[in-house]
Formats: C-alpha cells, structure tokens, sequence
C-alpha cells in the first residue's frame, strides 16, 4: 500500500500492519472510520477491498478522505499537483492584525515552524527542498503584501526533527532559493532537534523570561556561524549555543 506522507499529528501510519493483524481476524465488508484525520488508516482498509464510510469534522481531514479514500478515477498529474503548492492569493495576516500588540510587537520577526518524523538519509529528499520553497514563499509573499518597509519583519525558518541528517542541515546551512525569475534568495533556516528546542522553551518558561527576542537572538547566533562549518560542525555549534543560552537563562534572576 502506497500513501503519501503527511505530518499529521497522531497518523497511524506506523501502526497499519497491527491494525490490520487485529481487524482481519473478523468478517466484515465495511469500516466506520469515525475520526479519520489523514485517512491512512481508512485507505489501507480500501487497500483490501473494504467498504469505507470516512468522516472527520476538520474540513482538510475530509478533503484528504474524499481524494484518497472516496476517488477511484482521477489521478493528477505531476505538474497538476506542484501547481496545487503555489501561492494563488496574498496571506491575510489575521492573527497579525487582529492580535496586534497582546503577543509580538511590529518589529519582531516572522519565524515558520517546520516540523518532521523523518530522520533518516531520507530527510533531505523529503525536506530539503519543501521547507526552502515554503520560506521562500512567506518572504515573498510577505514583502509584496506589506507597502510599508517599516513593517517588514525579518523571517526565519525553524526546523524541527528528532534527529538532523547532516545533508538536510548541509541545505539550509547553504540556505539559498532562486525565483522563477532567477533572483537569489538568502534564507535563514536552523535546524534543531526535538530535544534541543524542548529543552530552550522549557528554560524560557522556568526564568520567567517568554520572550520572542530571545528566540531570535538564539538564531541569529546560530545563522552567524553557517558561513565557517560545514553541515556536521555546525549542529555541533548550534548544540553548544543552545546549551550556552539555556544555562544564561537558567542563572538569570526569575521574573
């Protein structure tokens, strides 16, 4: 059985085989899938021929249901589906505007969160190029949409993955995207593992000290040392940085 990979929180996907061990012990021809989330679990059943009913009350759960489970027709092509990735309509800033001022001030930055299961030498085939590509968009979507420079906050990428294959980090370290119309791109991408930024946010919370300008300051100093190591070196750097910043925070008087 063939799937595409989600990041859905809570998928079954490592799950199937049990499942499947379990319900095929009995005879039936229908499942109920009540809360289908990224509906893998829904489409292996059809994968043996069963009746599925699919139902999830989040609208992406379900348009995930009605192509992958309900859909025995239409199959799109690749350049079909690149163009389902492309931004069609400038990002409506809604938490910006409509909270402006109760978390971020104006001149805080942007920071996109990407996070991954895979750790694996597959990481980079699987990330490398979706995670540049989406902080790419963000800056530029977010320069065209916003006339006034002094409003235009810096943006970084934030990757998150259990473990960082050296590859993966090799491509944010170089951190560079080119437009379709040939412009170069610098992007600011840190790769840290789930460990790492557990332990840093847990340090912000503990001193008392929540604060977004800490955050960035632990990426600037992580991006400032990209140009003088390679991929290894530099999650070697980034591991003793984020220890140096939780150790400050620790000893810092609580607020």
């Amino acid at each position: 059985m063939q799937y595409p990979t989600t990041r859905f929180m809570g998928s079954k996907n490592k799950l199937l085989t049990e499942i499947w061990a379990v319900a095929s012990q009995f005879d039936f021809e229908s499942v109920l899938d009540l809360f289908s989330g990224s509906g893998i679990v829904g489409y292996m059943f059809k994968s043996h021929g069963k009746t599925v009913i699919s139902n999830d009350y989040m609208a992406m759960s379900a348009i995930f249901a009605k192509a992958m489970i309900e859909n025995n027709e239409i199959t799109l092509s690749k350049d079909e589906a690149l163009a389902l990735l492309e931004s069609r309509q400038p990002v409506d800033y809604f938490v910006e505007t409509k909270f402006q001022g109760l978390y971020f001030s104006d001149t805080d930055n942007r920071i996109v969160v990407e996070v991954t299961l895979t750790d694996n030498s597959r990481q980079e085939a699987a990330e490398g190029e979706p995670v540049r590509r989406h902080v790419a968009d963000i800056i530029s979507n977010y320069e065209v949409t916003r006339y006034d420079a002094q409003f235009i906050k810096p943006v970084y990428g934030l990757f998150i993955a259990n473990r960082i294959d050296s590859n993966t980090a090799e491509t944010f370290r170089i951190g560079v995207w080119f437009t379709r119309t040939d412009d170069k791109m610098r992007l600011d991408i840190i790769p840290l593992t789930l460990k790492q930024f557990k332990a840093f946010f847990e340090a912000l919370f503990k001193s008392g000290r929540v604060k977004v300008g800490l955050i960035r300051s632990l990426l600037d100093l992580c991006s400032q040392v990209r140009p003088v190591h390679e991929a290894p070196a530099w999650k070697q750097q980034i591991g003793k940085i984020v220890q140096k910043q939780i150790n400050a925070l620790l000893m810092a008087p609580t607020l």
